[in-house]
């Protein structure tokens, strides 16, 4: 696409979903209370789900038409959604990349137990899913209070396993 029209780019919207199974039923952030477990034995292990779609009001899916442009929406949305998802995953570190403020990001490794001989693997969230640390206290609250994590410090990052 031609300069002179803009950047053509579309912002994406980023989703981060933790879900934890209690007795049977799932439960995600702003689910799940205190009074609900009444045996913290019978948590499950996570799955996380990372997507990254573009934000289908954009302005610019009208404007570049009225340009003349074709630009299809529902193909540059399925050709742009980028999702992870990781089943059986027992802790969640955040490692801060290093860098002054406002770059400073922290990115997401996961351990999961591998299906059949349930070894550690380890995982990595692509850099698309970085959290900013503004938001980490938020994170770490909810992964305490509402999944039942436990936090710990390990080896300079923060971590939280079921």
């Amino acid at each position: 696409m031609l300069q002179e029209f803009g950047n053509p780019w579309p912002p994406v919207i980023k989703t981060f979903g933790f879900v934890r199974t209690i007795k049977g039923r799932s439960s995600t952030f702003g689910f799940v209370r205190h009074r609900e477990i009444d045996k913290p034995h019978e948590l499950a292990l996570l799955t996380v789900t990372f997507n990254d779609c573009v934000d289908r009001t954009w302005e610019g899916f009208h404007r570049y038409a009225e340009q003349g442009w074709t630009i299809d929406p529902d193909a540059v949305c399925a050709g742009m959604e980028f999702r992870q998802e990781w089943t059986a995953v027992t802790k969640i570190r955040l490692r801060l990349v290093s860098g002054q403020d406002p770059w400073q990001c922290y990115w997401v490794r996961l351990f999961r137990q591998r299906e059949g001989d349930k070894k550690e693997e380890i995982k990595d969230a692509s850099w698309l899913f970085e959290i900013r640390p503004q938001l980490t206290e938020t994170l770490a609250r909810r992964f305490v209070d509402e999944l039942k994590l436990t936090h710990a410090v390990v080896d300079g990052m923060d971590e939280y396993s079921v």
